[in-house]
Parts: C-alpha cells; structure tokens; sequence
C-alpha cells in the first residue's frame, strides 16, 4: 500500500478536533506585543476566558468560554451582552421635508459633529449624515428618510433605527449604554501562530503573545 501523500496527512490533521492535550497546551495567558495596542487575553483551563483591550478611542473587555479547533480559537462572551442602543425621548413635527436630530447629554464628549445613519425611501443601505450644530441634517433634493439613528464614535451604528413617518422630524434621542465597552463575542475566531495568537478587530491584525510560554 502507497503512503498517503504528505498534503493529504496535513490536511487531515488540520481538520481534527482539539484533543484535551491540546486545550492544555494552548490555555495560560497572552499579551499584545505591538505599538498603539494594550490588552490581555487569559484563557482558564476550565475553559473559561477574560480579555481586554486598549486601542486608540477603543477600550473593552469581555469574559466567557473559549474553544479551539482546526487551529482557532473561538471566543463566546457568558453571559450575552446586552449592546448599547438609543432611546427616543421626543419625535415632535417639523416642516415637511426637515430632519433635526439632536443627543440628550450623555455624560461623557461624545464627539463633534454627530453622525446618523438614515435610509431612504427606494434605496438600499444607510447614508451616513453629519449633523448641523443647529441639528438639522442635510437632505438632498427627493430623499425621503424612513430610518435613522445617530452613529456611535468607533463602534458604530447601533440597532434598531428609529422608523420615520411621512412628514418632518425634530428628534431628541438618549444614549443607553447598557454594556457599553463589553465586547458582544460569538465565536470570535483567534488564529493560532506558534505559541501566539492573532484577532482581526477594528480593522488590524492584533498579536497576543504567549507571556508564560517555557521557551521565553
């Protein structure tokens, strides 16, 4: 009988799961080794995690259970976060075809200028639109807004959109935080690279290295 070709050993041993000998070997603690990144990822034996991160505006931390298989680590945050949303507090008239929105003070600077996403009526997708320091927020000429939401800085645009209804609009939202710099983890995937660990998030490769790896 013909040994198997090498690729075809590579490509079965990849595919494998995650024997408990080799959650062992990966659980223990990891820090961002690069320029601009802070953070700190720990992962329990028990299969329990605990990470944080600081990056630019950016400063989070989560804690759940971890997995690895086909040489990925998965992280779940336990419990589920609850995201931060925006509540209405007034949606008063306004002449028809006007759009002022305005952000009830939310304890900490926000930023300037405000952003919202909107849809438009017959068009796919959200425009981003910069908000007048008067509130109003600039319309072009037949756009006819069915959807909007005031934009967070860094992470986004949150859910749900506050529907509109034919007609002008003068609305005051509130920020609710809820568990506002908690990452949401489902299954977040880590590239195993040696003894370190890689995240894609916020647009760059974040490296944990292995801090109580024998061999450093």
């Amino acid at each position: 009988m013909r040994a198997a070709p090498a690729v075809l050993i590579g490509a079965l041993a990849f595919a494998a799961p995650a024997t408990a000998q080799d959650r062992a070997a990966i659980a223990g603690g990891y820090q961002v080794d690069q320029m601009e990144v802070g953070g700190g990822l720990l992962l329990a034996a028990d299969g329990r995690f605990r990470y944080a991160l600081e990056y630019g505006a950016v400063s989070e931390t989560a804690e759940g259970r971890w997995t690895v298989e086909d040489g990925t680590v998965r992280l779940t945050s336990e419990p589920r976060v609850k995201p931060p949303a925006f509540a209405v507090v007034k949606d008063e008239p306004a002449p028809a075809g006007e759009l002022r929105v305005a952000l009830a003070d939310p304890g900490f600077d926000w930023g300037d200028p405000l952003e919202v996403a909107i849809a438009f009526e017959g068009q796919a997708g959200r425009r981003l639109r910069a908000v007048g320091k008067d509130g109003l927020v600039p319309l072009e000429a037949g756009e006819i807004p069915v959807s909007v939401v005031p934009v967070m800085p860094v992470y986004g645009i949150a859910e749900p959109p506050h529907p509109l209804t034919p007609g002008g609009h003068r609305i005051l939202f509130r920020f609710d935080a809820n568990d506002f710099g908690r990452a949401d983890f489902n299954g977040e995937p880590l590239r195993i690279d040696g003894t370190n660990l890689v995240l894609n998030r916020y647009d760059i490769a974040i490296r944990f290295k292995r801090f109580d790896d024998p061999a450093e």
